[in-house]
């Protein structure tokens, strides 16, 4: 509902996009089940003990198709007030929110927070040392280029990894707890 919102907010009634129709699609399906599965039609403040699958909808009398219809319309109603409302509170958050997004197409959750409070100064800081600290990173040995043939060989040798550590300490100790050899463990 914030999306269809915050279109009506920003560009006018007349010029919502299709964009969100995917959402109201889903938000409509929310609040027919709310209304049909779990009870949650409040007729007089009380909520409804209706449950019905889909196809006991089919079934359903145009009276009661008509109301659950009805109740189902309320609750969106209710939900995309309450959404327009908050954004006509917050507009200028929206703002500096779509800002950063324009300029940055992603956000963390922290970049969220900044941009909310018009920070966008420190998401580019932010972003500017992470950059400068993954172009700094030493490359792990996997990640350098091959050694030219005819090297020494000891130093050409790749050091095991952490699991391979682990099983050849794991066959010394139980050769040296059974006093046998065990063949080597297998790559």
């Amino acid at each position: 509902m914030g999306g269809k919102a915050a279109e009506e907010l920003i560009f006018g009634a007349k010029n919502v996009t299709a964009g969100c129709t995917s959402d109201l699609r889903q938000a409509t399906g929310l609040a027919r089940r709310m209304v049909t599965n779990f009870g949650m039609a409040f007729d007089d403040g009380s909520p409804s003990t209706l449950y019905m699958d889909v196809d006991d909808y089919a079934v359903l009398s145009d009276e009661a198709k008509h109301d659950i219809d009805k109740k189902t319309q309320t609750l969106l109603t209710n939900a995309y007030n309450r959404a327009a409302s908050y954004l006509k509170t917050h507009e200028r958050e929206l703002h500096h929110l779509a800002g950063a997004l324009i300029e940055y197409e992603t956000l963390s959750s922290e970049e969220i927070q900044l941009a909310v409070r018009g920070d966008s100064a420190m998401i580019a800081q932010r972003r500017k040392v992470e950059d400068a600290a993954a172009a700094a990173d030493v490359p792990t040995p996997r990640e350098q280029p091959a050694k030219a043939a005819g090297t020494d060989r000891q130093t050409e040798r790749r050091r095991p990894g952490r699991g391979e550590r682990t099983a050849a300490a794991n066959t010394r100790r139980g050769q040296e707890a059974t006093g046998k050899e065990s063949p080597p463990p297998e790559e």
